[in-house]
């Protein structure tokens, strides 16, 4: 009833992807994110600090618009602290290696550049070989990209890995990355280790003993 007060058209009478359609529809959704941002802000105000938002989202802007996410209005209204696009794969595909071409983020850069906003694209499969990880972290990186995001991430989960753990928790260290790019060759591990800080969350890992 609302868009047909707007447009004058019966909604239902559309294509599903009209883009006044889509466009409409996403507003809901936005106006969710609003509140999420004022509870936010006001939980902030009580702590003394910003109580940050992350989105994960999904893997284009079409696929986004789809599901009722405008991530360029979530951007450009402060309404999100961090995106995380889950996959590169539509439907939020896990099983799909993500971001194996840097330019599929190239929306996402585009609306967070120049702007508080964080981008930290979500990295799949959950193990792959040490080269895999630092091969994946060198071209994101190289794109510009200066977050990265592991959905399963805590250390009991991952430390198992052997190998392929003892690689991914590098993987924040830009210039570690840089320089194995350049020799081939994996720094030595240090007493402690860990990821970069994202937000709130410090994804620091003790080595045991």
């Amino acid at each position: 009833a609302g868009f047909k007060a707007e447009y004058g058209v019966e909604p239902r009478q559309l294509d599903e992807n009209d883009p006044c359609w889509i466009s409409y529809r996403a507003r809901t959704l936005t106006k969710f994110m609003h509140e999420v941002r004022e509870a936010m802000d006001e939980v902030g105000r009580k702590r003394g600090r910003r109580v940050e938002v992350s989105a994960i989202v999904m893997s284009t802007e079409e696929e986004n618009l789809s599901a009722a996410m405008n991530l360029r209005a979530w951007v450009n209204e402060g309404l999100v602290d961090t995106i995380i696009p889950y996959s590169s794969g539509p439907n939020l595909d896990s099983m799909t290696p993500t971001w194996t071409n840097p330019g599929d983020l190239d929306f996402f850069i585009s609306i967070t550049r120049d702007t508080p906003v964080k981008l930290a694209p979500n990295i799949m499969p959950r193990q792959m070989s040490p080269e895999d990880y630092r091969k994946r972290a060198s071209g994101l990186y190289g794109a510009g990209i200066e977050n990265l995001f592991f959905w399963d991430s805590a250390s009991q989960q991952r430390a198992h890995y052997s190998d392929s753990w003892s690689a991914m928790r590098r993987l924040g260290h830009i210039d570690e990355i840089s320089e194995w790019r350049t020799s081939g060759e994996l720094p030595l591990e240090t007493p402690r280790m860990s990821l970069r800080k994202l937000g709130d969350w410090d994804l620091s890992y003790e080595t045991p003993g």
